[in-house]
């Protein structure tokens, strides 16, 4: 192998290493880099949902057409081999399936995939509703 050959081959392997570790694909998350307040801000409403350490969620929802805030809470698990957090009681569902916002938010169990990219923690994965983990929390 020719050595600048084989010098560029050592710079991709390099740089796709450091790419790797920069955005977390090194680190296994648990369920305590998931505490925090989270903000997903959409067409239809903004949601701030808090996850507590004991297991324990806050949500809450305020709708922008009509400024009606929901609120509830219930629990929380993590399930590090899968990427999701379950939330076991009323966790709002604000829009349809075709993401149109409900005439009657419903609550109850959702199952959302976590995402980590360049250090930064999501949950949802849908287009519309992702909630955001906010810095310092």
């Amino acid at each position: 192998m020719p050595k600048q050959l084989r010098n560029g081959a050592v710079k991709c392997w390099f740089g796709l290493s450091l790419f790797g570790v920069l955005s977390g694909c090194g680190k296994q998350m648990t369920q305590s880099d998931l505490v925090g307040n989270y903000v997903a801000d959409y067409s239809a409403a903004k949601e701030q949902l808090t996850l507590l350490s004991d297991g324990q969620f806050i949500q809450q929802v305020i709708i922008k057409a009509t400024s009606q805030i929901l609120a509830t809470n219930g629990t929380w698990t993590f399930d590090a081999a899968d990427k999701r957090v379950t939330f076991r009681d009323d966790l709002f569902n604000i829009l349809d399936g075709f993401g149109q916002p409900k005439k009657q938010p419903a609550s109850g169990i959702a199952m959302l995939p976590v995402i980590r990219r360049f250090g930064h923690i999501q949950i949802g994965d849908a287009p519309t509703v992702k909630y955001k983990k906010q810095p310092n929390s």
